[in-house]
């Protein structure tokens, strides 16, 4: 019968005798009838409803404890349930998930109607399956919130399926974990030394196998700390500066300051040889004013100080750091007194000078700039230069294009009359002075240069501009050094020969790097299970994962959820139900 979207089916037992759920026996008197009301799935757009009428019977055999009980036909209706089995199922894996208000509306709108605290409360009547048997097994830490609390992440790589959550990631935490599930022979795991000792002090013999992710990642780590600290001495080595001194000194060129330099000499030049103003303007371009200021000035100091020590807001920070690392601060109490990131801090701690930001270019202009500023030089307005490159396909806004180049002067407003054009050619085609000095390439940062190095360690696809950079760097002696160790404990790691890892070990321990002698420290520290690393497949890949699904389960009930129900939603979620 069908009433208002509602699908109601009268059904009953066809079975004249039930069985007591208590002892079993059968038994065929009646002692009473009553009506239960089921919800089922959805059929046909609609809500279906059963209305099952139950009997109750009186239990025939006097030694049980019942006198009476309900029947219960088939395995379709659970006691005490409102809901049909397969219903039940319905709403524990839309339970698991997304959050139980999710999935009320979710559940409504097909026709379930369910709450989200019913929702809850059924998630928490789910056990956890027994895990006592697991050999292999991955750990991995979480974080409840970053920075402040973490818990553990446990994974059976026969199965591949997370079989517990662990409320720290303390030594203690695995430690009582490993004691309860003896049969555990071989752990996977990353670098962090708690899950190591828990390993190292357990009862049975237990094999450890570092993460060969995590070991890639470490030298990533370690290899981007020295590129950092060494950037100065690569700046200088690249000669991406006009000479050594300013290379020193960390100077930049302020190229307004250099282009008015060199108009001051074409000025001065030509007062020699006797033009008047209104001749020089005309010749060069510019305003009657402008010649009448520039014959004042000295060319050579506009040219001293268009090179200078570029100021930093956040140097200051750096110098502070510095004195608060002296005076024997913590990183959080540096942080904390000065109002900084503690990842700033680090950073800053561990550079022996200021780390020069590096400015943004304007995308797509780069490769256009010698274009330009030949152009510029032969008499050519911004405006047509413009124009001349978006006809060629380059997508850039003018403003934007402007800005970029604002240290060519246009002219008034672009114009420049024949003669002026004349001269300006002429004089491009001399090598004149007056021609546009070239602007300074700049050193990429040192992020991008330690991710050059890693992707050439790893054997990735590199550009040529990449590859000779690449080679340009590789002639200092101590990152030639770096790269080719880099690229041989790699080597190691895919060679499946652990033997050659000491044979590493013991020709670069005596490495004149600090950081990278760090490095290897903590492989010898760590070498029994980096060898099983070599030896043995397993991996912490599918934990990454896992962690990645667990950041989605918490941030879809809005990071509100316990321990225990997040082991239920991640562990009972790899299930199927049948």
């Amino acid at each position: 019968m069908s009433v208002d979207g509602t699908l109601t089916l009268y059904v009953s037992s066809s079975s004249n005798e039930a069985n007591c759920p208590y002892c079993s026996h059968q038994s065929d008197k009646v002692h009473s009838r009553y009506t239960r009301t089921l919800c089922d799935l959805p059929a046909f757009g609609k809500t279906v409803q059963l209305c099952f009428h139950a009997r109750k019977f009186f239990c025939l055999n006097a030694g049980c404890k019942k006198k009476t009980f309900a029947e219960q036909p088939g395995n379709e209706i659970f006691r005490y349930r409102r809901r049909t089995r397969r219903c039940e199922v319905c709403v524990h894996r839309h339970g698991l998930a997304m959050s139980s208000p999710q999935c009320s509306m979710l559940l409504k709108s097909m026709g379930i109607k369910v709450s989200g605290a019913t929702v809850l409360r059924d998630l928490h009547k789910m056990e956890i399956p027994d895990s006592s048997g697991v050999k292999r097994i991955g750990i991995d830490d979480w974080a409840f919130r970053k920075g402040a609390s973490y818990g553990s992440l446990i994974v059976d790589l026969t199965t591949r399926r997370p079989i517990d959550m662990l409320p720290g990631r303390s030594e203690r935490d695995f430690s009582e974990w490993l004691a309860a599930h003896k049969s555990v022979w071989l752990i996977s795991r990353d670098r962090a030394t708690s899950y190591s000792s828990a390993a190292a002090s357990c009862a049975g013999a237990v094999t450890e196998v570092a993460d060969r992710f995590h070991l890639i990642k470490n030298l990533g780590e370690c290899v981007s700390d020295i590129i950092m600290r060494r950037y100065e001495e690569i700046r200088g080595e690249l000669g991406k500066y006009n000479g050594p001194e300013e290379c020193a000194a960390n100077m930049v060129v302020d190229k307004r300051k250099a282009y008015a330099a060199q108009r001051i000499k074409e000025v001065k030049r030509l007062q020699a040889e006797g033009k008047d103003i209104q001749t020089t303007a005309a010749l060069l371009g510019m305003a009657a004013k402008t010649v009448r200021k520039y014959r004042k000035m000295d060319a050579d100091a506009e040219l001293e100080g268009a090179s200078k020590k570029k100021a930093y807001v956040n140097e200051v920070k750096f110098n502070e750091v510095k004195r608060l690392q002296s005076e024997g601060k913590d990183v959080r109490e540096t942080a904390s007194m000065l109002g900084m990131s503690p990842n700033t801090v680090v950073k800053y701690r561990a550079a022996d000078s200021f780390p020069v930001p590096v400015r943004r270019k304007a995308p797509g202009l780069g490769s256009h700039t010698q274009y330009v500023e030949e152009q510029h030089g032969r008499g050519v307005s911004l405006n047509q230069i413009y124009k001349n490159l978006t006809s060629t396909g380059l997508v850039i806004e003018r403003t934007t294009f402007y800005r970029h180049f604002s240290y060519l002067p246009d002219g008034h407003r672009g114009y420049r009359s024949a003669l002026q054009k004349a001269r300006m050619e002429e004089e491009w085609e001399k090598g004149a002075a007056c021609s546009v000095q070239k602007p300074v390439t700049e050193l990429p940062p040192s992020r991008q240069l330690s991710n050059i190095v890693m992707r050439s360690v790893l054997d990735k696809k590199l550009s040529e501009s990449e590859t000779a950079l690449l080679a340009t760097l590789t002639r200092m002696e101590w990152l030639s050094e770096l790269h080719e160790a880099a690229r041989t404990f790699r080597d190691i790691l895919k060679s499946g020969c652990p033997s050659r890892l000491d044979a590493w070990v013991e020709k670069y321990r005596g490495s004149s790097i600090p950081r990278f002698t760090t490095f290897i420290n903590g492989i010898r520290r760590d070498t029994v299970a980096i060898k099983n690393a070599v030896l043995f497949k397993e991996s912490n890949g599918i934990l990454e994962g896992y962690v990645n699904k667990l950041k989605t389960i918490k941030r879809s009930m809005y990071g509100r959820a316990k321990l225990n129900l997040l082991r239920i939603k991640m562990v009972r979620s790899a299930f199927s139900f049948n």
